[in-house]
């Protein structure tokens, strides 16, 4: 069985197994009562159009309208004419081999913001678009102990810059291992897998790891940090922020306090994870820093980085963020089950140097078409008019 939001489908790959999966769908409905709208119900399809597709014996094809759409569609003359062109390929994309080759053209002249006449580069593959979409391929679920084979295309329009040979030559002879340590460690590989743990990556020995996390709302605001040592033990520390933040300062406040505290403990390589992307880009110098307040939380982090020969910093899924949630909002969703003491730091002031508040106009406000019925509902005052009452009593129902 596959649910997609409100719709629910069963499935089997043979005939002789589709009752059998039935009977256990029914069986499951009514064990959590579950009820289904007979009139939204269809039974024993083997091929119809589902999610946008059409799902046959053979395998999911793309709907003939989509196709249809493109293949009536005179040569684009306009941008906005290959801006719909671009749209309508993009919902057929699966099934085009190298779409991003294809339509290849189509970008270019998206970003150059205009047509050219003489571009015979746009028309020749607007039609070899059309020639191919005549005959699209078929997407088909493969069958057990099928061989499968996969190809990598690169285009010109795809490579990165040439690359010095002798340097990746270099770069290929460091960090290849030589057979007795590529022996050793699939000898540990297999051993860890024998005892049930995973084989993953992991950070340089002397590589401490540092999560930061950042929360506010109108009343206040917190921060979390998370540093793990090159050793595995975990430094916890949860900050209250005694002064109005938004969710970036916080983080960034986050960010200053954790670089202070691995300052003070003389660590030389630190690697920095949020699930900030503004934060994160930011400090590496990705993103610009336009608001005047976040210019000077930059700044400030720019100059404690220094402290630091070798740091990263990335940003990382919520989810991989989750352990400093807790110290940010200030909650008590620690994992218990280890006896830990959480360092709480509260700071009265922000780290940067306050802005001059800019003079502000007070502007008042007009009367709101939602007055008299918010007066009638809470007060139940009616206009004298007695046309103008029912017409509130009305709106207000």
């Amino acid at each position: 069985m596959e649910v997609y939001v409100d719709d629910m489908l069963v499935k089997a790959p043979k005939r002789a197994d589709h009752i059998k999966n039935l009977a256990e769908a029914f069986s499951l409905l009514c064990q959590y009562r579950m009820k289904l709208n007979p009139n939204k119900c269809t039974f024993g399809v083997s091929s119809g159009r589902f999610l946008g597709y059409l799902v046959t014996q053979r395998g999911i094809e793309a709907h003939p309208r989509q196709i249809k759409a493109i293949l009536e569609m005179k040569s684009p003359s306009t941008v906005k004419e290959i801006q719909s062109l671009t749209g309508r390929a993009a919902t057929l994309n699966r099934f085009l081999s190298r779409s991003t080759d294809k339509c290849r053209p189509f970008f270019e002249t998206l970003k150059k913001g205009q047509r050219d006449k003489s571009d015979e580069e746009c028309e020749v593959a607007f039609h070899n678009l059309k020639t191919y979409l005549t005959s699209p391929p078929l997407l088909s679920k493969p069958t057990p102990g099928e061989d499968l084979f996969v190809y990598l295309a690169v285009f010109n329009s795809a490579q990165k810059a040439a690359i010095n040979a002798q340097a990746l030559a270099n770069f290929v002879a460091e960090f290849t291992p030589s057979a007795e340590e590529e022996k050793l460690v699939n000898k540990k590989k297999e051993s860890l897998k024998a005892n049930g743990m995973s084989v993953e990556p992991s950070q340089p020995r002397d590589m401490w790891q540092l999560r930061i996390n950042g929360a506010s709302n109108q009343k206040e605001a917190g921060a979390g940090v998370v540093i793990t040592t090159p050793d595995g033990t975990v430094l916890e520390q949860a900050i209250t922020l005694g002064f109005l933040a938004s969710n970036n300062e916080a983080e960034y406040e986050a960010l200053l306090s954790s670089l202070r505290l691995a300052k003070e403990l003389a660590i030389k390589k630190l690697a920095i994870y949020s699930d900030s992307q503004l934060i994160t880009n930011q400090a590496s110098g990705e993103y610009m820093a336009k608001h005047p307040r976040m210019i000077l939380y930059l700044d400030k982090v720019q100059e404690l980085l220094k402290a630091f020969p070798t740091f990263t910093i990335q940003q990382v899924r919520r989810a991989e963020n989750a352990h400093v949630d807790p110290l940010a909002s200030l909650g008590s969703a620690l994992d218990t089950q280890f006896r830990r003491s959480i360092l709480i730091e509260h700071l009265d002031r922000p780290s940067i140097k306050e802005i001059e508040p800019i003079d502000t106009i007070k502007i008042d406000e007009d009367p709101s078409w939602q007055d008299p019925i918010i007066d009638y509902l809470v007060n139940e005052n009616l206009p004298a008019d007695k046309s103008e009452a029912r017409k509130v009593q009305q709106k207000a129902a």
